[in-house]
């Protein structure tokens, strides 16, 4: 199954399949594997550890997925409960308020 969510009257995100965030995108936001990194809540915030869509072994009987928790992105076997989180695309022309730091984080400009 491959879920497609069509956000009609929307112009700002792309009517692509609705998936979860990927171990290199985490690293490419920061995120270090295995390792804790301090003060770290932009691409995380909330509570629980969640899978993202990037495997990382399987065992003959249990495959192992990359997880993130509050300071690092992790492992964990697929058969845990753990939580998952939706990522959606936004069209490549989408304004953005901000420059990306912590004291002025981009916000979509939704007056344009």
């Amino acid at each position: 199954i491959k879920p497609n969510y069509n956000c009609t009257g929307s112009n700002l995100i792309s009517n692509q399949s609705v998936g979860l965030i990927n171990a290199d995108e985490i690293v490419f936001a920061g995120g270090k594997v295995f390792t804790t990194i301090e003060n770290i809540k932009f691409w995380f915030t909330g509570s629980g550890e969640y899978y993202t869509m990037s495997p990382f072994s399987y065992n003959g009987s249990n495959g192992v997925m990359f997880t993130v928790t509050t300071d690092r992105l992790s492992t964990n076997y697929m058969s845990e409960k753990l939580n998952i989180r939706p990522v959606i695309n936004l069209k490549n022309d989408v304004l953005t308020l901000g420059d990306g730091t912590i004291d002025n984080p981009y916000e979509l400009d939704l007056d344009d």
